[in-house]
């Protein structure tokens, strides 16, 4: 799960599909547009929380989202790379 917010309006819960360095793939119930920036939380859960800005770079179909990071914390790289690495052990 990851929560994202809009500079106005409630939050949009979000499924994350994969995390990575540079983005992520969120499927939502409610739409986004492309080129919108959104805050992000990735719940911690065995890790620390991750957070920061994301920009919506594409929409892969209906309600799938590609976001990219921007200007993540470079100590935030090592806790992706943890989520990364737990989601495909499954």
């Amino acid at each position: 799960m990851c929560t994202l917010t809009r500079r106005i309006g409630s939050p949009v819960a979000a499924t994350t599909i994969d995390v990575g360095h540079g983005g992520m793939s969120v499927t939502t119930t409610r739409p986004l547009a492309v080129d919108e920036e959104l805050g992000f939380e990735l719940p911690p859960r065995p890790f620390p929380r991750v957070s920061g800005r994301a920009r919506v770079v594409r929409e892969h179909g209906h309600d799938v989202y590609g976001l990219r990071f921007e200007a993540l914390p470079e100590h935030m790289f090592a806790d992706l790379d943890r989520l990364s690495a737990a989601a495909t052990r499954g």
